[in-house]
């Protein structure tokens, strides 16, 4: 009769994750901008070129830039009073957002 193994003790080892910071193409278009200058919502959508720009700006924000959404007032076309968000880069994350840029997919 043969005799079992004990069960293993401790945290199984998990291999090695190669973790993916390369940008697409619309993230490399809202770094771009940022590095220019803040950017409304409105303006993000545009050059993302997609209707979902708060998405890609949360992406962003987890590859480890900080942008901040600011609320500012204005009238609308109509007279309204809207408050849109205003995207910008910190300056802390300038270098980040350069390193991003120059990295590419392998």
């Amino acid at each position: 009769m043969s005799e079992k193994s004990p069960a293993p003790t401790g945290p199984i080892p998990k291999a090695p994750r190669k973790i993916i910071t390369t940008l697409g193409p619309r993230h490399r278009r809202l770094v771009k901008a940022l590095l220019r200058r803040p950017i409304t919502r409105e303006e993000a959508d545009r050059i993302a070129k997609a209707s979902n720009a708060p998405h890609w700006i949360m992406e962003l924000r987890r590859k480890g830039l900080k942008i901040a959404c600011e609320r500012r007032q204005r009238l609308d076309a109509d007279g309204e009073k809207v408050c849109p968000g205003i995207y910008s880069l910190d300056p802390e994350s300038i270098p980040v957002a350069k390193q991003l840029l120059a990295e590419v997919a392998e």
